[in-house]
C-alpha cells in the first residue's frame, strides 16, 4: 500500500507525506510489515521547525498477530531521521537527529 498525503498551510506552503507498507504473510495469522515514510516541504518554516525539501524519514518493521481480521496486536522497531534545515532546528532544540524506537500497539478495525 502507498499512501500519499498532502497538506496546505494558511500561507500557501505545501507539505507532503508518502507512506508505504507491505504485508508479508509468515503464517495464517502472523504478518511481517516493512514500513517507510518520507515527509517533504515546499518551503522552510521557523514556526513549524521544518526546512524545505526532504524533512524527515521513518523506516520500520512490525510483526503483527491477527487474532481475527479486525483485531491484531503488533510489536516493532522504527528508525527516524531528520534532514537539512529540519535537522538544524532539532539540533538547536537539543533533540536527536536520528533515533531508534520500539513500538507496540493494537490494529483495530471497526
Amino acid at each position: 500500500d502507498i499512501e500519499p498525503t498532502l497538506f496546505v498551510t494558511d500561507s500557501g506552503a505545501i507539505l507532503g507525506r508518502f507512506t508505504g507498507v507491505y504485508d508479508i504473510q509468515l503464517s495464517q495469522r502472523l504478518i511481517l510489515q516493512p514500513r517507510v515514510e518520507f515527509s517533504l516541504s515546499s518551503e522552510s518554516s521557523e514556526e513549524f521547525k521544518r526546512g524545505s525539501g526532504l524533512t524527515d524519514s521513518e523506516i520500520g518493521l512490525r510483526l503483527r498477530y491477527e487474532i481475527n481480521r479486525k483485531l491484531a496486536p503488533y510489536i516493532g522497531v522504527t528508525f527516524e531521521k531528520a534532514y537539512g534545515r529540519t535537522a538544524d532546528y532539532a539540533e538547536l532544540d537539543g533533540d536527536r537527529l536520528s533515533e531508534w524506537t520500539f513500538v507496540t500497539g493494537i490494529r483495530w478495525w471497526l
